[in-house]
């Protein structure tokens, strides 16, 4: 399996089309290549990919209609999927929102 077919497949589990062009871009933006073939070994690449495209791809509208077509992305599972590899990672979430708390009763 190559590793675009790897990133393809995984996008379609959340019903997602990239273009060619952003998945080329975000391949060479974490230094691989799509048409080698996919090794555990580059795990942490493809998961560093998806942690820069996740965020790109929720600007999308989660529902698109026309007529009686309707297509629907699974936007929470990609924010599950962000957050698990952001943790494998190591590096931050950076769609969580930081909440703010009323501590007033502790002054």
């Amino acid at each position: 399996m190559k590793v675009r077919d790897y990133l393809s497949a995984n996008l379609e589990l959340w019903s997602v089309e990239v273009s060619d062009s952003l998945i080329d871009a975000e391949l060479i933006n974490v230094g691989l290549n799509g048409d080698s073939e996919y090794e555990p070994e580059l795990e942490v690449k493809t998961n560093t990919l998806f942690y820069n495209l996740i965020p790109k791809l929720l600007l999308s509208p989660k529902r698109v209609s026309e007529g009686q077509f309707t297509i629907e992305y699974d936007k929470d599972a990609m924010l599950a999927y962000y957050r698990m590899i952001a943790g494998q990672l190591g590096l931050p979430n950076n769609l969580e929102r930081n909440k703010i708390r009323d501590r007033s009763n502790l002054w």
